[in-house]
């Protein structure tokens, strides 16, 4: 699709530059279960203090090839006003890194989550950024509801194995390759 194109469309729903959001369109993956590649991970730090492992996530199959969810996983064992985070919560985000980690062929080690916060991101993200992006998962999104704040429900992730492979997920689409050829060399004009 070319710009143009897009232009075209959004002109089309009526979208309103001086008064409409520019945001507006935007939804996120409805949960539900996916074929993803894992796409990038960095280390993100915010200006509030808080950082993460951020994932990025490509779908791969299905009506939402080519969309992106991004998974922070947060690794802080205490809130910011220095109360003890609930070992539920570092539980579920420890689990979630070593799931990611196992699926993406990557083994973590208890001594990768040793010393500060920072340090650990910083060490992770090296590990999964030396060859182990581009592997495929299936991820499945839930949601439960958010009690602060009933309009904006906490997103909950798990991953397993995926039936696609590394190479299907790799390999270029060639438009012919199943097309079936009834020309032989008398068809043809030369």
């Amino acid at each position: 699709m070319s710009l143009q194109d897009v232009v075209n469309g959004i002109m089309k729903s009526g979208w309103n530059a001086k008064t409409d959001s520019a945001n507006d369109g935007f939804d996120n993956l409805k949960p539900g279960t996916y074929e993803v590649m894992l796409d990038k991970v960095n280390h993100a730090s915010f200006p509030s203090g808080y950082e993460c492992i951020n994932f990025s996530f490509q779908v791969i199959a299905g009506e939402n090839a080519g969309r992106k969810e991004f998974v922070h996983v947060n690794l802080a064992d205490k809130k910011k006003d220095g109360a003890p985070m609930p070992d539920f919560v570092v539980s579920k985000n420890i689990k979630l890194l070593f799931k990611i980690a196992a699926l993406s062929e990557l083994q973590l080690t208890p001594d990768d989550l040793a010393g500060d916060e920072t340090g650990i991101y910083e060490r992770v993200v090296a590990k999964f950024n030396a060859g182990h992006e581009g592997q495929v998962m299936q991820m499945k999104i839930t949601e439960s509801p958010n009690k602060k704040d009933p309009s904006s429900p906490y997103r909950n992730y798990d991953f397993v194995e995926s039936d696609i492979k590394v190479e299907q997920a790799k390999a270029p689409q060639d438009p012919f390759a199943n097309a079936a050829s009834d020309v032989d060399d008398s068809d043809l004009p030369f």
